[in-house]
């Protein structure tokens, strides 16, 4: 899952902008400006933190495809800057860019294009934020055919959900079952790492997954744990059996 953490400083290599706090303000009704010559790129805004281990960052900025029409965002780590996205964006709107794996962030940058071929026009950055990774939390309201805790085999073929608990940035893309004749076993059935159809956002229920281990005993009690993955491929916890 990912936490939207703030910048804490800045650096304004050439003086170029104004109320560059406001670019990490949390209010997307502030920005940061700068003015952009014409048919050029304009300056770098560079954005500081200590060191957080990210897999994407986010910004909320303005864009007019006949002034200010692009944007070049960079990231620093191990020691040097790293191209992430230069291009189009949408407009007044969080727009996340992915890092290839998660990597440990202390800067990005920023700068725009201004299309404009005889006018310098000005730059609004109004928020950037970098996306710290950690692990989903553990599933929460398992049920097996609908029922909680159910005391013994009710089909010989049962089917498993639970609540995926991420956040709003990710979703469950894959999950695990077990199910066994002892708490934290797998000896009746280990699914395995699979696909789920469809994905399930934050605080919902996964869809139903059916039991596909051997045959079980009618009126026999068994254990079972599931564990998703998010969309950044990472695992939850199990779930309690």
């Amino acid at each position: 899952m990912i936490t939207w953490i703030n910048p804490t400083d800045f650096e304004d290599p050439d003086s170029a902008w104004m109320g560059e706090a406001n670019a990490y303000d949390d209010n997307t009704g502030t920005s940061s400006t700068s003015s952009v010559p014409a048919n050029s790129w304009g300056h770098w805004l560079i954005l500081k933190r200590a060191a957080v281990t990210c897999h994407r960052v986010r910004f909320y900025a303005y864009r007019l495809s006949y002034r200010i029409d692009q944007i070049n965002l960079d990231v620093y780590y191990d020691g040097a800057w790293h191209d992430l996205y230069q291009g189009t964006f949408a407009s007044e709107t969080w727009v996340e860019k992915a890092l290839a794996s998660d990597k440990s962030l202390t800067k990005a940058r920023v700068k725009f294009h201004n299309i404009d071929a005889s006018d310098s026009r000005a730059a609004y950055l109004y928020e950037f934020d970098f996306g710290e990774v950690s692990d989903p939390d553990a599933p929460t309201d398992l049920e097996a055919e609908g029922q909680t805790n159910p005391e013994r085999v009710i089909t010989l073929t049962p089917r498993f959900t639970a609540i995926f608990n991420g956040n709003d940035t990710v979703k469950a893309t894959h999950s695990q079952v077990q199910v066994g004749t002892a708490r934290l076993g797998s000896d009746k059935w280990d699914s395995g790492k699979q696909a789920l159809s469809p994905e399930c956002g934050d605080g919902e229920r996964c869809a139903l997954i059916a039991y596909g281990g051997s045959t079980l005993a009618f009126k026999t009690k068994y254990w079972w744990r599931l564990k998703f993955w998010d969309t950044d491929d990472r695992a939850s916890p199990w779930s309690d059996s």
